[in-house]
């Protein structure tokens, strides 16, 4: 399964929709998914949906406070080998 995943938001509003933009862009020229963590506030104001949301369990996992981006690789590693 290859997906490109947006692991956590940086920023405010103007930064997430940049980020959301690059992330679709990037998926649809690369033939893969584009997953977030969670929905944002774009999934309410617009009608298209361009991505994915990764189960709970595991993105109650990555989104936890104090987490090293080595220890979220190591969770999506045991979901996504």
């Amino acid at each position: 399964m290859s997906f490109i995943l947006c692991p956590h938001w940086v920023g405010r509003f103007g930064n997430r929709m940049h980020q959301y933009a690059y992330g679709v862009t990037y998926a649809k020229k690369n033939n893969v998914d584009f997953v977030l963590t969670s929905e944002w506030e774009g999934s309410k104001l617009f009608k298209r949906k361009s991505h994915r949301v990764l189960d709970e369990e595991i993105a109650k996992k990555l989104n936890q406070d104090n987490t090293t981006w080595e220890y979220r690789d190591q969770i999506l590693r045991e979901y996504y080998p």
